[in-house]
């Protein structure tokens, strides 16, 4: 089956959430962006990508709070799994996206703004050609499932009231 998505049409018919996005909103939406943030129960983290790593590895290796992108998934594929990545794990997951995106009101700004479908994708080689595409929507939905509900509370309510907090 052919991926739905294709990285030359990002802007046109989605928003590749990516680090490597042609796009503010899907680099800023990414795990990988720099964008420090603090959790009531667990203190400050420089992405998403870190706190990730931080609570799969059982909330013990502080030193990833610092890391931002590529290495801090390289920093965290290195450490023990300690947790299972089941429902209670991926709330989590959520909230630290929910309060990631609550003390940035760049990234508030850009959701506003935005219209398109989401996606999750890595792909290898020319967007403008046939790149190798990984297609991780499905198992990270509950990730765009959380960012897509944030933006329509943001546009509807000006504010964020979903439960994931």
């Amino acid at each position: 089956m052919a991926n739905i998505w294709q990285p030359k049409y990002e802007g046109m018919d989605h928003i590749n959430i990516y680090s490597k996005s042609k796009l503010p909103i899907g680099r800023a939406l990414s795990n990988f962006f720099l964008s420090k943030f603090t959790m009531p129960d667990y203190g400050t983290f420089n992405s998403v990508e870190a706190f990730y790593y931080w609570l799969l590895s059982g909330k013990k290796f502080d030193d990833i709070r610092e890391l931002h992108g590529y290495k801090a998934k390289q920093y965290g594929l290195n450490l023990p799994k300690k947790v299972k990545i089941d429902k209670k794990f991926k709330i989590e997951i959520q909230k630290a996206i929910t309060y990631k995106i609550l003390q940035h009101s760049y990234i508030q700004d850009l959701l506003i703004e935005s219209t398109l479908p989401f996606a999750h994708y890595y792909y290898y080689g020319d967007a403008m050609f046939t790149p190798k595409i990984y297609d991780m929507s499905k198992e990270h939905s509950y990730m765009i499932e959380a960012i897509e509900q944030i933006r329509v509370d943001l546009k509807k309510n000006g504010k964020v009231t979903s439960t994931h907090l």
